[in-house]
C-alpha cells in the first residue's frame, strides 16, 4: 500500500514517537537507541570522526589571520 503523501506519514511517526516520550528529545533518542541495540539488524556508525583539537599555528608564528594596521602605498596607475 502506498502512502498519498510520506511526509505526512512521517511526521505522524514523528508526532507519535513524541507523545510516547512526552516530547523529551532526551528519552526520544533513548528509546531509539533501545530499538536499535535490540533488532537484529546492522548499523553503519557515521559519527564524524574528530580529531585532536591542534592551533593552525605555534604560538608566536606569523599566520594568514594576523591582522596588520599599517596602511599600505597606493596602486600605481
Amino acid at each position: 500500500m502506498t502512502t498519498p503523501n510520506p511526509i505526512e506519514e512521517i511526521k505522524a511517526i514523528r508526532h507519535r514517537l513524541g507523545a510516547e516520550a512526552g516530547y523529551d528529545i532526551h528519552r526520544v533518542f533513548a528509546e531509539l537507541r533501545s530499538a536499535r541495540d535490540s533488532s537484529e539488524r546492522s548499523y553503519v556508525d557515521l559519527s564524524p570522526q574528530i580529531a585532536a583539537n591542534h592551533p593552525l599555528q605555534r604560538s608566536g608564528e606569523a599566520g594568514f589571520f594576523e591582522v596588520d594596521n599599517r596602511s599600505s602605498p597606493p596602486a600605481e596607475r
